[in-house]
């Protein structure tokens, strides 16, 4: 997903979360339900000013219209995602650990390390705490 299609991805969900239709967001906006369109899916280049009224509109900082998916779940979602890797882990362990499954299972750890909420969890795992 490159720079354009993020911001009008996130536009759009933050739109909708707060429950905003497409055509009277793009009256709040003053602009026409296309242009919106366009800036939602990517095709359309806003302008500065243009992302600032929209993050106003949203009443989020405009950053969070920059920000990559994980980042604006909320700690609630978060914690879920969190709760389905460790059930995820933990049948891994129960089920298909096996000895000479321990070299997969290190490449998979590897693979999740730089996501620091996750290689806690895996360290927990792993520690059986």
């Amino acid at each position: 997903m490159n720079i354009d299609q993020r911001v009008g991805y996130n536009i759009k969900k933050l739109s909708e979360k707060k429950g905003y239709k497409q055509g009277a967001f793009a009256k709040l906006l003053s602009t026409s339900v296309t242009t919106l369109s366009g800036i939602e899916n990517g095709s359309k280049d806003p302008k500065l000013s243009k992302l600032y009224q929209i993050a106003q509109v949203l009443d989020v900082p405009i950053t969070d219209l920059f920000a990559e998916e994980n980042e604006n779940l909320s700690p609630a979602d978060k914690s879920a995602l969190l709760d389905k890797v460790e059930k995820i882990i933990s049948l891994y362990n129960t089920v298909l650990v096996k000895e000479t499954d321990f070299e997969i299972f290190g490449q998979i750890q590897k693979l999740l390390s730089n996501q620091e909420e996750i290689k806690e969890t895996l360290e927990k795992i792993l520690s059986g705490k």
